[in-house]
């Protein structure tokens, strides 16, 4: 997701889908760059994800830092026999790309 969309609260625009990928053999890649990112976790459904962001805006604020570049999500899924909802089983790895305020 690209830096002015978390900035705005777009959750839900992707600009490029990422999937981790061992493979070379793909027609077009993109590399995440080095770089310090805040990260958090969502578990559940992707259409709430803006409560993890909210939250990891809020926290980069208090820390005092700021987001310096895109974010990536890297979607998880955890068995769990105890739940028949299988989007209460999703984990989102939520990565942003963050630097300390000047």
């Amino acid at each position: 997701m690209r830096h002015k969309q978390i900035e705005t609260g777009d959750y839900l625009n992707y600009s490029y889908f990422y999937l981790r990928e061992n493979q070379l053999h793909l027609t077009e890649t993109f590399e995440k760059k080095a770089g310090k990112y805040a990260i958090g976790y969502h578990k559940g459904s992707y259409m709430h994800t803006y409560h993890t962001y909210e939250q990891i805006k809020k926290f980069l604020n208090e820390a005092g830092c700021r987001i310096c570049g895109d974010s990536f999500e890297e979607y998880l899924y955890l068995m769990d026999g105890n739940s028949l909802n299988a989007s209460a089983n999703y984990v989102i790895k939520i990565m942003i790309e963050v630097e300390e305020n000047n």
